[in-house]
C-alpha cells in the first residue's frame, strides 16, 4: 500500500510540473488579442478627439484675438477699413470678420469673427464669435457671444457652453 501511496505522489507531481497544454495557451492568446484590439480602438478615438479639441480650442483663439482687437478699437473705429470683410489665413485656419452697422439697433455695431477649417476626414468645421458694440453718449461698451457651427450634421458633445460636432 505503502508503494503504491509513492507511485501516485511520484504520478502528480509529474503531472503538476507539465505547466500549460497548448490549447490552455491559444485561449489565453485569444482573450489577450481581444482586449489589446480593444484598447487600440479606443485609444485611436482618444487621438481623434484630442486633435478636434486643439483645433476647437486654436480657431477660439484666434476668433477671440480679432474679437479683442475690434473691442480695442472702440465704436468708431470699428469699420471694414480696419477689419476687412475678405478672409484672412491664419495657418490652417480661415478668420471671416463681418461688420453690420446699426444690428441689432441704432448705435450698435455687430462683429462676427468666423474661422472655419477642415478635418483630416475633410469634414468642414467653423466656429463663430460675436461681439456688439455700442457707442451712447460717446461711451462705447460691448457684450461677447459665441455661436459654434458645423457644415452637416453628425453626433453631437455636448458641454454647458457650446455644442461641438465630433466624428467618433
Amino acid at each position: 500500500m505503502k508503494q503504491r501511496s509513492k507511485i501516485l505522489r511520484r504520478d502528480h507531481r509529474a503531472r503538476a510540473q507539465r505547466g500549460f497544454t497548448l490549447i490552455e495557451l491559444l485561449i489565453a492568446i485569444v482573450i489577450l488579442t481581444i482586449g489589446l484590439l480593444g484598447t487600440a480602438g479606443l485609444t485611436t478615438g482618444i487621438i481623434r478627439g484630442n486633435y478636434f479639441s486643439k483645433n476647437i480650442t486654436s480657431a477660439t483663439a484666434i476668433a477671440q484675438s480679432q474679437l479683442e482687437a475690434a473691442q480695442g478699437a472702440g465704436y468708431a473705429n470699428t469699420t471694414t477699413a480696419l477689419f476687412p470683410a475678405s478672409a484672412e489665413t491664419v495657418g490652417m485656419f480661415t478668420r471671416t470678420t463681418t461688420i453690420t452697422d446699426g444690428s441689432p439697433a441704432t448705435n450698435v455695431k455687430t462683429v462676427a469673427v468666423t474661422v472655419t477649417w477642415s478635418e483630416a476626414n475633410n469634414a468642414a468645421r467653423s466656429v463663430t464669435l460675436k461681439t456688439f458694440l455700442c457707442c451712447a453718449n460717446g461711451t462705447a461698451s460691448s457684450w461677447t457671444g459665441s455661436e459654434d457651427e458645423d457644415d452637416h450634421d453628425d453626433d453631437h458633445d455636448h458641454d454647458d457652453n457650446h455644442d461641438h460636432d465630433d466624428d467618433h
